[in-house]
């Protein structure tokens, strides 16, 4: 599981950047969608990623 959470730390950093960038130009949309995804469809990924793998 800590394997998991690592491998997927850097994607959730340039999530992080990029959702401050977004908001910091005034686009409130593209920041939502990557705040929402950053929750639900990378964990879901990597839950999937890790069912395949075991």
């Amino acid at each position: 599981m800590l394997r998991w959470f690592t491998l997927t730390t850097p994607f959730c950093g340039i999530v992080l950047v990029l959702t401050t960038c977004f908001i910091a130009m005034g686009k409130a949309v593209p920041s939502f969608v990557l705040s929402i995804s950053r929750q639900g469809v990378i964990f879901t990924v990597v839950d999937y990623v890790r069912m395949l793998w075991l």
